[in-house]
């Protein structure tokens, strides 16, 4: 698991926002005292940073066993509805290896993070995805993200009250 999943995923089972180790950190030596159960080896870079902080007590779980990266072509990392769809950790580590923009779809993902790990559908990422997108991403990057997702009444993008779908 990469340092940034990892932090994360820390934060997440802490219920705390921190998207890098510093913040986690800084979070964690303000607060009381705590215990999380991890899903890191006992060697991981994070692991070792934080043991010697005395605000966490570490459990330490069998981390789940992930093949390498993706091969190439399993996720289209340009394709906001194919990466809203896939699994969160593996689309990050992807992320991570490839410093194309993807029409602002990477640094959406990668602002966003802790966010897109919980368990969450597709349409849920999506929403996360086109909040963290900045006014540089391709328009059409964000029409993807809110394609079929009902607004506040029911309806969705593009379609005038009161009409059926084609």
């Amino acid at each position: 698991m990469s340092m940034r999943v990892a932090v994360w995923e820390v934060a997440n089972r802490l219920g705390v926002v921190a998207g890098t180790p510093a913040e986690l950190f800084s979070v964690l030596l303000a607060g009381p005292r705590r215990t999380v159960r991890l899903p890191l080896p006992p060697d991981h870079a994070l692991v070792r940073a934080l043991r010697p902080l005395g605000h966490l007590d570490l459990v330490l779980d069998e981390p789940p066993q992930l093949p390498g990266p993706p091969p190439a072509g399993s996720v289209d990392l340009g394709d906001p509805a194919a990466v809203c769809a896939a699994d969160p950790v593996r689309v990050t580590r992807a992320y991570e290896a490839d410093s194309d923009p993807r029409g602002g779809l990477r640094p959406a993902w990668l602002r966003a993070g802790q966010s897109l790990l919980r368990d969450q559908d597709p349409a849920d990422r999506a929403l996360v995805l086109l909040a963290a997108l900045d006014e540089g991403a391709d328009p059409r990057t964000a029409a993807v993200l809110t394609r079929g997702r009902p607004d506040r009444r029911g309806r969705s993008p593009g379609r005038p009250a009161g009409r059926a779908p084609p």
